[in-house]
């Protein structure tokens, strides 16, 4: 029975209409395959790569910053956003002169003024805000380019959403908003004079979690990086003792150096690649961050 059974079954010879349908199906097959295949292969592409805020729009913040100034009749540039709007760029400017705030939304693709609003400011204005000019970026030594490249090199990479600079009571700040490359959004605060970073990480879970610090209390770490601009010998001078981590990460968001227990006050950056480099150093629950350039 069972010799029977095998003769039958080699003896069956499909239609030419069943080979015509058996192809077609394998063509569609690997289409289907091949698409999803270059699908993933986009997707990786992106994660991997930073996406620039800055260096897309057209329009500069120098640029935004003057239509602004002109519009409101001159005075002091309290704010500057820019802003990624699905598929438009937004500046955002708040202006301070003569009592009144002025708020001006540009698109950032030709400069045109979208919205334009005046109000009396309800608190009377200093001496400075109410006659002459005082340029935002003036006071910061630090471009907004440099800031965004500082953020990502900081969160390691990602697409920049939002920049915003800011004039505070005795600091220019700027805030950087980045949806990182495992799609969680981050904000980096960076001092626009030194171009250094001043807000901490989020505090990690598990047991090892540091403790998080009192309120207005002084970072446990300070030190002196120099110079910043190095060929071999970068000196981290300080009086507390060993670095839990030091780091030092590219501009791209990757670490070049990871060194744990960290005891010398030298550290040898030859080896290294010219460009831009972000030196992080980690003690407790507290984060210190240096820029510095590589020759």
């Amino acid at each position: 029975m069972l010799k029977q059974i095998s003769v039958k079954l080699v003896g069956v010879r499909p239609t030419f209409g069943q080979f015509s349908a058996t192809a077609t199906s394998a063509r569609i097959l690997r289409s289907c395959m091949l698409i999803f295949a270059l699908f993933l292969g986009s997707v990786c592409l992106l994660n991997a790569q930073n996406v620039s805020l800055v260096r897309d729009v057209p329009v500069s913040p120098d640029r935004a910053e003057r239509i602004a100034l002109d519009l409101a009749g001159g005075g002091m540039v309290m704010e500057i956003e820019l802003e990624r709007k699905q598929q438009q760029f937004v500046y955002e400017v708040e202006i301070r002169n003569n009592g009144s705030k002025h708020e001006v939304k540009i698109d950032g693709a030709n400069g045109e003024v979208i919205r334009y609003k005046s109000s009396v400011m309800k608190k009377q204005p200093t001496p400075s805000q109410i006659s002459g000019n005082s340029l935002l970026q003036a006071a910061a030594r630090t471009s907004f380019a440099r800031a965004e490249e500082t953020a990502l090199a900081f969160v390691g990479g990602g697409t920049v959403l939002e920049i915003e600079l800011e004039r505070k009571i005795q600091q220019v700040v700027y805030e950087v908003e980045i949806r990182n490359n495992s799609g969680r959004k981050q904000k980096v605060k960076i001092d626009a004079q030194t171009g250094e970073v001043i807000s901490r990480p989020p505090a990690q879970n598990g047991n090892n979690a540091a403790a998080p610090r009192a309120n207005n209390a002084a970072p446990a770490l300070q030190a002196n990086v120099f110079p910043t601009s190095v060929t071999d010998v970068l000196n981290i001078s300080r009086t507390w003792g060993t670095i839990d981590v030091l780091e030092i990460v590219d501009a791209n968001g990757r670490a070049a150096v990871t060194q744990r227990n960290f005891a010398p006050e030298t550290i040898n950056v030859s080896s290294l690649t010219p460009g831009i480099y972000i030196l992080k150093l980690t003690k407790g629950a507290d984060v210190v961050t240096y820029r510095f350039t590589k020759n």
